[in-house]
């Protein structure tokens, strides 16, 4: 009896470890972060900085302070299109790949989406057996700004994605890119 316990103790420590090394590796930090008093913290978006921006017939919300982060804004407006269609172009490109994350986080998105959400956009649960066709579904939601750790005076932009039609959901599908939109990154934010 006590032989069982403590093999089924060793199995389950093993299993654990064993789940964190085989974990895909991403950019995006899962940890939560921790400021100097040792109390858990959350960056907000800006809302003093929101904009509401029509691309093409979709409103995106911007979160960036164009005068802090000296960005021309009507500059930045206009490539908006043009790096959210490179984006799409990304995702895609990762969704094909063998070892792309893309797959893993589009299933996330629809399975933490509410069922009733994806009926009235023509989806459903089993959607991630045909992800290729929900990749066309995706809309440009919002666009945020953050500083890059260690580099004064850089920053990069995480456009955040959502499904169309779906506006009430807590996982979006990111794509991280550097100021001139290269240095892509595919991820998923809460």
């Amino acid at each position: 009896m006590m032989k069982n316990k403590i093999l089924f103790t060793i199995v389950i420590g093993v299993a654990v470890i064993a789940i964190f090394f085989m974990r895909k590796p991403t950019n995006n930090t899962d940890f939560i972060p921790v400021n100097d008093q040792g109390e858990q913290y959350f960056e907000e978006p800006d809302f003093q900085n929101m904009k509401v921006i029509l691309i093409e017939t979709d409103s995106v919300r911007v979160f960036i302070d164009f005068e802090k982060y000296q960005i021309n804004e009507g500059s930045f407006v206009n490539k908006i299109s043009y790096f959210n269609q490179q984006n799409i172009k990304a995702i895609r490109k990762d969704y094909l790949h063998p070892n792309g994350v893309t797959k893993y986080y589009m299933d996330l998105l629809i399975s933490n989406t509410k069922e009733e959400d994806l009926k009235n956009v023509s989806l459903d649960i089993s959607s991630s057996q045909y992800l290729d066709k929900v990749i066309d579904s995706l809309r440009l939601g919002m666009i945020t700004i953050d500083p890059k750790e260690g580099s004064p005076g850089k920053y990069y932009f995480t456009y955040w994605y959502v499904i169309k039609g779906v506006e009430d959901t807590d996982i979006h599908l990111t794509v991280t890119t550097d100021t001139d939109g290269s240095n892509i990154n595919v991820g998923w934010e809460t």
